[in-house]
Parts: C-alpha cells; sequence; structure tokens
C-alpha cells in the first residue's frame, strides 16, 4: 500500500507541475489565472464565460482587444461587434445582421454594393482592408441616403458610418476617404 501511495504521490507532483509549466502565460490553481505580463488567447470559436458576479479588469493603461468576429457585451447588451467580409465579383450585397465593425475588401472593382440584413436603428461602420480596389456604394433615393455615390478603396482604411432606417434603407452619419 505505501508504494502504491508513493507512486500516486510522484504521479500526483508531476501532474501539478504540468498544470502550471515554467515560462507560461498561465496557471490553473484555483482556476485560471494571468501572469504579470501574461496572454490568454483562446482559439477560433472559443469563448471566456463568467459567472454570476464575475469580473474582468483591466488595469489602467491596460487594453481587452476583441479580434473579428468577436463581440463586446456589457449588462447583456451587446456594445460591439466586429466582422471580416470578402466579396466575391459579382456579389454586391453583403449580411449585416449584428455587425457594428465591418472590414470589406473584394477581389475586384465593384459599384452598386449595399448593406442587408439590418435592424432600424443599427449603426454599421465599414472600413476597407487590403487590397487595392475599389468599393463603391451609390445613392438612391430608395434605399440608400448617402448625400452622392462614395467609393471607399482598399488599403486606405477608407470608412463609411451607416444608419439603418428599416432592413434595406440606410443613410450615412458619417465617410472619411483617406
Amino acid at each position: 500500500m505505501k508504494k502504491w501511495i508513493a507512486g500516486f504521490a510522484i504521479l500526483l507532483c508531476a501532474v501539478a507541475a504540468y498544470a502550471q509549466i515554467a515560462g507560461s502565460n498561465y496557471r490553473a490553481q484555483g482556476g485560471l489565472q494571468w501572469v504579470i505580463g501574461g496572454d490568454l488567447d483562446v482559439e477560433s470559436g472559443g469563448d471566456i464565460a463568467l459567472a454570476s458576479g464575475g469580473s474582468i479588469e483591466a488595469a489602467s493603461g491596460s487594453d481587452i482587444s476583441v479580434a473579428y468576429g468577436g463581440k463586446v457585451a456589457q449588462a447583456g447588451e451587446t456594445l460591439f461587434t466586429a466582422k471580416a467580409v470578402s466579396l466575391t465579383s459579382p456579389t454586391v450585397n453583403f449580411r449585416v445582421s449584428g455587425a457594428t465593425y465591418i472590414t470589406l475588401t473584394a477581389d475586384a472593382n465593384l459599384t452598386g454594393v449595399y448593406p442587408t440584413c439590418a435592424e432600424a436603428g443599427q449603426v454599421v461602420t465599414i472600413v476597407t482592408g487590403d487590397g487595392s480596389n475599389t468599393i463603391r456604394l451609390d445613392d438612391s433615393a430608395a434605399s440608400m441616403t448617402i448625400g452622392g455615390n462614395i467609393t471607399l478603396t482598399e488599403g486606405q482604411f477608407d470608412s463609411i458610418t451607416l444608419l439603418a432606417l428599416g432592413n434595406d434603407e440606410w443613410t450615412c452619419i458619417a465617410a472619411h476617404d483617406n
């Protein structure tokens, strides 16, 4: 019996050593905790959940970043949802349901581009991603009142912020051509 207990103790020590690998950015004792200066990476599709009363805090001067496809919520209300959209010609429409920030790219120069599937009151900021194609949103009294056609150029981080008046009806809040 003493040999079995000694063997179990050695195995337990090995497991405990594995749970906190030297030089790692996390440890598992008492739950997941960040080590000073460490990072916590969650793989694509992963979640971080907090029990009732839990919190995530960032010290003054620290950042909490959310990658594309992520969502930041406070008290159950979504504050920010980002996603990347890549248009393949001849497609000129893209879904924005639930998004507040979209990085938009295209495989060719496109005209007549427009967002769809919004809720009335939804505000969406569209910023061009890497590339060199142009993406033109056309002013249309029927669906997009944006003060004239607006051309966004990839690679220059041109942007437009739209307010949804309905499912496919938009008005321009702001536009910037870099």
